[in-house]
């Protein structure tokens, strides 16, 4: 049969161990009392490894290429590679 008087509160105790915490944080200080300014770490760029690089692709870098005036000669020979005569 089922235990009707079974009170968790008595028999775990994990609620015994937050009980003891709730009651002790009014007597701890608070972080605005305990912080410091001189042991704050401010180190400008230290997230630089974490930036992601864009890559361009391919094929972005061979149409810049061909639409550049200078590379004529790339934009002949592609179109002749490409509009194949047999």
């Amino acid at each position: 049969m089922e235990d009707a008087g079974y009170d968790y509160k008595k028999q775990d105790t994990i609620y015994n161990t937050y009980e003891q915490a709730k009651s002790q944080a009014f007597e701890r200080p608070s972080l605005e009392e305990s912080m410091k300014l001189e042991d704050t770490v401010v180190k400008y760029g230290q997230f630089k490894g974490y930036q992601q690089v864009s890559h361009t692709g391919f094929l972005t870098e061979y149409i810049k290429e061909l639409k550049d005036p200078k590379g004529f000669k790339k934009a002949f020979i592609m179109s002749e590679i490409i509009q194949r005569r047999f």
